[in-house]
Protein backbone atom coordinates (compact mmCIF):
# COMPACT_ATOMS: atom_id res chain seq x y z
CA UNK A 1 0.00 0.00 0.00
CA UNK A 2 3.01 2.22 1.01
CA UNK A 3 4.82 2.08 -1.99
CA UNK A 4 1.75 2.27 -4.60
CA UNK A 5 1.25 5.68 -2.87
CA UNK A 6 4.76 6.79 -3.13
CA UNK A 7 5.18 5.42 -6.81
CA UNK A 8 1.51 7.57 -7.24
CA UNK A 9 3.30 10.50 -5.42
CA UNK A 10 6.92 9.90 -7.35
CA UNK A 11 4.63 9.90 -10.99
CA UNK A 12 2.27 12.91 -9.82
CA UNK A 13 6.56 14.49 -9.07
CA UNK A 14 7.62 13.39 -12.37
CA UNK A 15 4.82 14.98 -14.47
CA UNK A 16 4.79 17.96 -12.43
CA UNK A 17 8.91 18.51 -13.33
CA UNK A 18 8.12 17.69 -17.13
CA UNK A 19 5.23 20.80 -17.02
CA UNK A 20 8.02 23.22 -15.76
CA UNK A 21 11.09 22.15 -17.98
CA UNK A 22 8.38 22.65 -21.03
CA UNK A 23 7.21 25.99 -20.00
CA UNK A 24 11.34 27.18 -19.91
CA UNK A 25 11.52 26.77 -15.73
CA UNK A 26 14.90 24.77 -15.80
CA UNK A 27 15.55 25.98 -12.31
CA UNK A 28 12.34 24.46 -10.84
CA UNK A 29 12.08 21.61 -13.10
CA UNK A 30 15.69 21.11 -12.17
CA UNK A 31 14.85 21.26 -8.14
CA UNK A 32 11.28 18.98 -9.04
CA UNK A 33 12.98 15.95 -10.87
CA UNK A 34 15.78 15.63 -8.46
CA UNK A 35 13.02 14.98 -5.76
CA UNK A 36 11.60 13.08 -7.88
CA UNK A 37 14.35 10.81 -8.30
CA UNK A 38 15.76 10.42 -5.28
CA UNK A 39 12.25 9.25 -3.73
CA UNK A 40 12.32 6.53 -7.30
CA UNK A 41 15.77 5.17 -6.55
CA UNK A 42 14.47 4.50 -2.65
CA UNK A 43 12.01 2.59 -4.50
CA UNK A 44 13.95 0.49 -6.94
CA UNK A 45 14.25 -3.26 -5.89
CA UNK A 46 10.79 -2.75 -3.72
CA UNK A 47 8.00 -2.02 -7.40
CA UNK A 48 8.96 -2.52 -10.77
CA UNK A 49 7.70 0.64 -11.84
CA UNK A 50 10.56 2.46 -9.60
CA UNK A 51 12.64 1.77 -12.09
CA UNK A 52 11.40 3.85 -14.92
CA UNK A 53 10.45 6.83 -12.65
CA UNK A 54 13.86 6.75 -11.76
CA UNK A 55 15.27 6.65 -15.80
CA UNK A 56 12.43 9.26 -16.53
CA UNK A 57 13.82 11.29 -13.73
CA UNK A 58 17.30 10.98 -14.73
CA UNK A 59 16.42 11.76 -18.27
CA UNK A 60 14.62 14.65 -16.91
CA UNK A 61 17.87 16.09 -14.87
CA UNK A 62 19.77 15.60 -17.78
CA UNK A 63 17.27 17.87 -20.23
CA UNK A 64 17.62 20.23 -17.76
CA UNK A 65 21.53 20.13 -17.68
CA UNK A 66 21.17 20.44 -21.86
CA UNK A 67 18.94 23.40 -21.54
CA UNK A 68 21.81 24.90 -19.37
CA UNK A 69 23.86 24.21 -21.97
CA UNK A 70 25.86 21.51 -19.42
CA UNK A 71 26.53 19.13 -21.71
CA UNK A 72 29.08 17.54 -19.52
CA UNK A 73 26.53 17.53 -16.78
CA UNK A 74 24.07 15.48 -18.81
CA UNK A 75 25.75 12.83 -19.62
CA UNK A 76 26.15 10.74 -16.80
CA UNK A 77 22.01 11.50 -16.36
CA UNK A 78 21.59 9.51 -19.37
CA UNK A 79 23.99 7.01 -19.05
CA UNK A 80 22.27 6.29 -15.34
CA UNK A 81 19.12 5.50 -17.83
CA UNK A 82 20.48 3.43 -20.09
CA UNK A 83 21.76 1.44 -17.45
CA UNK A 84 18.25 1.50 -15.86
CA UNK A 85 16.48 0.41 -18.79
CA UNK A 86 18.81 -0.92 -21.25
CA UNK A 87 16.24 -1.82 -24.05
CA UNK A 88 14.42 1.67 -24.03
CA UNK A 89 14.83 4.07 -26.43
CA UNK A 90 15.18 7.53 -24.18
CA UNK A 91 18.69 6.47 -22.37
CA UNK A 92 20.17 7.00 -25.74
CA UNK A 93 18.44 9.14 -27.90
CA UNK A 94 18.95 11.96 -24.94
CA UNK A 95 22.74 10.95 -25.23
CA UNK A 96 22.80 10.77 -28.58
CA UNK A 97 21.99 14.94 -28.14
CA UNK A 98 24.50 15.61 -25.78
CA UNK A 99 27.26 14.08 -27.84
CA UNK A 100 25.65 15.95 -30.67
CA UNK A 101 26.05 19.17 -28.89
CA UNK A 102 29.58 18.36 -27.86
CA UNK A 103 30.33 17.75 -31.39
CA UNK A 104 30.99 14.10 -30.79
CA UNK A 105 29.01 13.76 -34.14
CA UNK A 106 30.52 9.43 -33.89
CA UNK A 107 29.00 9.02 -30.64
CA UNK A 108 26.01 10.98 -31.67
CA UNK A 109 25.78 8.65 -34.51
CA UNK A 110 25.74 5.15 -32.06
CA UNK A 111 23.63 6.43 -30.15
CA UNK A 112 20.94 7.55 -32.32
CA UNK A 113 21.43 3.98 -33.85
CA UNK A 114 21.24 2.20 -30.93
CA UNK A 115 17.92 4.09 -30.17
CA UNK A 116 16.34 3.24 -33.49
CA UNK A 117 17.52 -0.70 -32.70
CA UNK A 118 15.36 -0.94 -29.72
CA UNK A 119 12.13 -0.88 -32.01
CA UNK A 120 10.32 2.03 -30.14
CA UNK A 121 12.14 5.45 -31.18
CA UNK A 122 10.47 7.86 -32.62
CA UNK A 123 10.67 9.12 -36.04
CA UNK A 124 12.62 12.23 -35.23
CA UNK A 125 15.20 10.08 -34.31
CA UNK A 126 16.28 9.78 -37.82
CA UNK A 127 16.28 13.48 -38.49
CA UNK A 128 18.95 13.91 -35.26
CA UNK A 129 20.98 10.92 -36.70
CA UNK A 130 20.68 12.67 -40.30
CA UNK A 131 21.90 15.63 -39.10
CA UNK A 132 24.51 13.97 -37.06
CA UNK A 133 25.90 12.18 -40.57
CA UNK A 134 25.72 15.47 -42.26
CA UNK A 135 28.43 16.77 -40.24
CA UNK A 136 30.04 13.39 -40.59
CA UNK A 137 30.18 13.77 -44.30
CA UNK A 138 27.41 10.77 -44.46
CA UNK A 139 25.52 12.39 -47.15
CA UNK A 140 23.75 9.26 -48.35
CA UNK A 141 23.39 8.04 -45.05
CA UNK A 142 21.65 11.68 -43.95
CA UNK A 143 19.52 11.62 -47.28
CA UNK A 144 18.29 8.37 -45.92
CA UNK A 145 17.54 9.19 -42.86
CA UNK A 146 15.52 12.35 -43.63
CA UNK A 147 13.84 10.92 -46.06
CA UNK A 148 12.49 8.29 -43.75
CA UNK A 149 11.57 11.33 -40.92
CA UNK A 150 9.96 12.70 -43.83
CA UNK A 151 7.65 10.01 -44.74
CA UNK A 152 6.76 9.85 -40.89
CA UNK A 153 6.13 13.92 -40.83
CA UNK A 154 8.81 13.99 -38.20
CA UNK A 155 10.85 17.06 -39.99
CA UNK A 156 10.41 20.31 -38.73
CA UNK A 157 10.64 22.96 -40.86
CA UNK A 158 14.24 23.89 -40.52
CA UNK A 159 15.00 19.90 -41.05
CA UNK A 160 12.91 20.38 -44.61
CA UNK A 161 15.05 22.76 -45.60
CA UNK A 162 17.81 21.32 -45.43
CA UNK A 163 16.90 18.25 -46.79
CA UNK A 164 15.79 19.82 -49.65
CA UNK A 165 19.61 21.59 -50.07
CA UNK A 166 20.83 18.13 -50.01
CA UNK A 167 18.59 17.27 -52.84
CA UNK A 168 19.60 20.05 -54.66
CA UNK A 169 23.21 19.26 -54.16
CA UNK A 170 22.00 16.03 -55.46
CA UNK A 171 20.07 17.10 -58.10
CA UNK A 172 17.37 15.35 -57.50
CA UNK A 173 14.96 18.15 -58.25
CA UNK A 174 11.47 16.48 -57.25
CA UNK A 175 12.32 15.55 -54.20
CA UNK A 176 13.93 18.83 -53.24
CA UNK A 177 10.83 20.05 -54.33
CA UNK A 178 8.55 17.38 -52.75
CA UNK A 179 10.33 18.74 -48.86
CA UNK A 180 10.02 22.43 -49.77
CA UNK A 181 6.10 21.75 -50.67
CA UNK A 182 5.64 20.43 -47.00
CA UNK A 183 6.41 24.02 -45.72
CA UNK A 184 3.38 25.06 -45.02
CA UNK A 185 3.07 28.68 -47.18
CA UNK A 186 2.92 31.02 -44.22
CA UNK A 187 6.16 29.37 -42.64
CA UNK A 188 7.79 29.48 -45.86
CA UNK A 189 10.79 31.83 -45.46
CA UNK A 190 12.38 33.97 -48.56
CA UNK A 191 15.21 31.84 -48.80
CA UNK A 192 12.72 28.55 -49.15
CA UNK A 193 11.39 30.22 -52.25
CA UNK A 194 14.07 30.99 -53.84
CA UNK A 195 15.07 27.25 -53.74
CA UNK A 196 11.90 25.87 -54.57
CA UNK A 197 11.83 28.18 -57.86
CA UNK A 198 15.47 26.43 -58.57
CA UNK A 199 14.06 23.01 -58.02
CA UNK A 200 11.00 23.78 -60.39
CA UNK A 201 13.29 25.80 -62.95
CA UNK A 202 15.43 23.11 -63.14
CA UNK A 203 12.30 20.59 -63.81
CA UNK A 204 11.42 23.09 -66.62
CA UNK A 205 8.23 23.91 -65.64
CA UNK A 206 9.08 27.63 -65.95
CA UNK A 207 5.53 29.16 -65.35
CA UNK A 208 6.00 28.01 -61.43
CA UNK A 209 9.55 28.84 -61.07
CA UNK A 210 8.88 32.19 -61.77
CA UNK A 211 5.94 32.78 -59.61
CA UNK A 212 8.32 31.18 -56.60
CA UNK A 213 11.30 33.64 -57.92
CA UNK A 214 8.84 36.45 -57.46
CA UNK A 215 7.78 35.81 -54.34
CA UNK A 216 11.20 35.01 -53.06
CA UNK A 217 12.00 38.72 -54.23
CA UNK A 218 8.97 40.12 -53.15
CA UNK A 219 9.59 38.96 -49.43
CA UNK A 220 13.02 40.53 -49.64
CA UNK A 221 15.52 37.68 -50.71
CA UNK A 222 17.58 39.46 -53.33
CA UNK A 223 20.44 37.08 -53.71
CA UNK A 224 22.44 37.65 -56.40
CA UNK A 225 21.86 33.86 -57.58
CA UNK A 226 17.65 34.68 -56.60
CA UNK A 227 18.22 37.89 -59.14
CA UNK A 228 20.12 36.09 -61.79
CA UNK A 229 17.46 32.78 -62.21
CA UNK A 230 14.39 35.11 -61.91
CA UNK A 231 15.43 37.19 -64.83
CA UNK A 232 16.90 33.93 -66.63
CA UNK A 233 13.72 31.91 -66.06
CA UNK A 234 11.15 35.58 -67.03
CA UNK A 235 13.63 36.25 -70.25
CA UNK A 236 12.68 32.30 -71.40
CA UNK A 237 8.78 33.19 -70.79
CA UNK A 238 9.00 36.40 -73.12
CA UNK A 239 8.60 38.69 -70.01
CA UNK A 240 11.52 40.60 -70.81
CA UNK A 241 10.88 43.96 -68.80
CA UNK A 242 10.23 41.86 -65.52
CA UNK A 243 13.62 40.30 -66.89
CA UNK A 244 15.72 43.46 -67.55
CA UNK A 245 14.46 44.77 -64.05
CA UNK A 246 15.97 41.44 -62.12
CA UNK A 247 19.08 41.62 -64.14
CA UNK A 248 19.53 45.48 -63.33
CA UNK A 249 19.13 45.04 -59.49
CA UNK A 250 21.90 42.41 -60.07
CA UNK A 251 24.78 45.02 -61.52
CA UNK A 252 23.86 47.28 -58.89
CA UNK A 253 24.96 44.98 -56.85
CA UNK A 254 27.56 43.97 -59.01
CA UNK A 255 28.30 47.34 -60.33
CA UNK A 256 31.91 46.07 -62.17
CA UNK A 257 30.24 42.71 -63.88
CA UNK A 258 30.53 43.51 -67.24
CA UNK A 259 28.17 40.00 -68.37
CA UNK A 260 25.36 41.46 -66.14
CA UNK A 261 25.43 44.68 -67.87
CA UNK A 262 25.23 42.63 -71.22
CA UNK A 263 22.46 40.35 -70.03
CA UNK A 264 20.41 44.14 -69.17
CA UNK A 265 20.69 45.30 -72.56
CA UNK A 266 19.57 42.34 -74.24
CA UNK A 267 16.61 41.98 -71.98
CA UNK A 268 15.87 45.93 -72.92
CA UNK A 269 16.31 45.29 -76.35
CA UNK A 270 14.00 42.16 -76.45
CA UNK A 271 11.57 44.22 -74.66
CA UNK A 272 12.06 46.67 -77.19
CA UNK A 273 11.50 44.56 -79.95
CA UNK A 274 8.49 43.19 -78.39
CA UNK A 275 6.70 46.42 -78.32
CA UNK A 276 7.38 47.58 -81.92
CA UNK A 277 6.21 43.72 -82.79
CA UNK A 278 2.87 45.17 -80.74
CA UNK A 279 3.07 48.70 -82.74
CA UNK A 280 3.81 50.87 -79.60
CA UNK A 281 6.98 52.58 -81.13
CA UNK A 282 6.48 55.07 -78.16
CA UNK A 283 6.78 52.81 -75.77
CA UNK A 284 9.82 51.29 -77.27
CA UNK A 285 12.29 54.16 -77.68
CA UNK A 286 12.69 54.54 -73.81
CA UNK A 287 13.73 50.65 -73.87
CA UNK A 288 15.96 50.61 -76.78
CA UNK A 289 17.85 53.92 -75.30
CA UNK A 290 17.80 51.52 -72.05
CA UNK A 291 19.42 48.99 -73.91
CA UNK A 292 22.07 51.07 -74.88
CA UNK A 293 22.89 52.72 -72.07
CA UNK A 294 23.60 49.03 -70.29
CA UNK A 295 25.84 48.64 -72.93
CA UNK A 296 29.80 48.44 -71.52
CA UNK A 297 32.16 50.58 -73.46
CA UNK A 298 33.94 48.93 -75.86
CA UNK A 299 31.60 46.00 -76.44
CA UNK A 300 29.29 47.83 -79.10
CA UNK A 301 28.44 45.13 -82.16
CA UNK A 302 26.22 46.03 -84.85
CA UNK A 303 22.53 45.41 -83.41
CA UNK A 304 23.63 48.32 -80.45
CA UNK A 305 25.10 50.20 -83.48
CA UNK A 306 21.76 50.62 -84.78
CA UNK A 307 20.42 51.05 -81.58
CA UNK A 308 22.51 53.97 -80.94
CA UNK A 309 21.06 55.45 -84.51
CA UNK A 310 17.30 54.60 -83.13
CA UNK A 311 18.19 56.87 -80.25
CA UNK A 312 19.95 59.20 -81.77
CA UNK A 313 17.23 60.09 -83.61
CA UNK A 314 14.91 59.92 -81.29
CA UNK A 315 17.05 62.70 -78.73
CA UNK A 316 17.43 65.25 -82.04
CA UNK A 317 13.26 64.92 -82.75
CA UNK A 318 13.18 65.83 -79.04
CA UNK A 319 15.72 69.07 -79.71
CA UNK A 320 18.77 67.04 -77.42
CA UNK A 321 21.32 67.43 -79.99
CA UNK A 322 23.88 66.96 -77.72
CA UNK A 323 22.54 63.72 -76.48
CA UNK A 324 21.98 63.29 -79.93
CA UNK A 325 26.04 63.41 -80.65
CA UNK A 326 26.76 61.68 -77.72
CA UNK A 327 24.62 58.60 -78.95
CA UNK A 328 26.44 59.04 -82.75
CA UNK A 329 29.57 59.36 -81.40
CA UNK A 330 29.48 55.64 -79.30
CA UNK A 331 28.31 54.24 -82.74
CA UNK A 332 31.41 55.91 -84.67
CA UNK A 333 31.86 52.77 -86.28
CA UNK A 334 28.58 52.81 -88.08
CA UNK A 335 28.71 54.52 -91.60
CA UNK A 336 24.98 55.97 -90.76
CA UNK A 337 25.59 57.24 -87.64
CA UNK A 338 28.95 59.06 -89.28
CA UNK A 339 26.34 60.47 -91.97
CA UNK A 340 23.76 61.58 -89.06
CA UNK A 341 26.70 63.59 -87.09
CA UNK A 342 27.33 65.44 -90.40
CA UNK A 343 23.68 66.15 -90.62
CA UNK A 344 23.48 67.43 -87.45
CA UNK A 345 26.33 69.60 -88.01
CA UNK A 346 24.43 71.00 -90.92
CA UNK A 347 21.09 71.29 -88.96
CA UNK A 348 23.29 73.35 -86.61
CA UNK A 349 24.80 75.87 -89.42
CA UNK A 350 28.01 74.60 -89.13
CA UNK A 351 28.21 73.88 -93.09
CA UNK A 352 31.72 73.97 -92.74
CA UNK A 353 33.03 71.70 -90.07
CA UNK A 354 30.34 69.31 -92.49
CA UNK A 355 31.61 69.92 -95.48
CA UNK A 356 35.16 69.03 -94.25
CA UNK A 357 34.04 65.74 -93.04
CA UNK A 358 32.42 65.23 -96.39
CA UNK A 359 35.52 65.98 -98.60
CA UNK A 360 37.19 63.49 -95.84
CA UNK A 361 34.80 61.05 -96.26
CA UNK A 362 35.09 61.15 -100.18
CA UNK A 363 39.11 61.27 -100.64
CA UNK A 364 38.52 57.87 -98.87
CA UNK A 365 35.95 56.08 -100.66
CA UNK A 366 35.37 58.37 -103.84
CA UNK A 367 33.36 55.89 -105.32
CA UNK A 368 30.51 56.02 -102.34
CA UNK A 369 27.21 57.43 -103.90
CA UNK A 370 25.82 58.40 -100.61
CA UNK A 371 28.62 60.92 -99.79
CA UNK A 372 30.08 61.73 -103.06
CA UNK A 373 27.17 64.42 -104.24
CA UNK A 374 26.50 65.64 -100.88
Amino acid sequence: MWSGLALRRITTAVTAAARLLADGDTDGAGRAYAKALAKARKQIGRAPAATGLAATAHIGVGRVHLARRDFAAADPEFLAAQQLQPHEWAGYYWAGCAAAHRSDFHRADWFFTTALATGQAPARTFQQRGFARIRLGQVDAAVADLDTAAAHRALDDNALVVLAALHLHRRDWARAEAALIAIPDDRRQPATDGMLGSALERQGRNEAAIAAYDLAVASGDRAPAVLFHQGLVAYRLGRFADSARAWTELCQRHPHGASYRRLVARAEYAAARQLIDAGRFGAALPRLVAGIDAQPAGTLDTSFAQLHRYAAAEAADAGDRDRARSLLTAARDDPWARDFRILLDRLDGNTQAAEREWNRINSEQAANPRTLFA
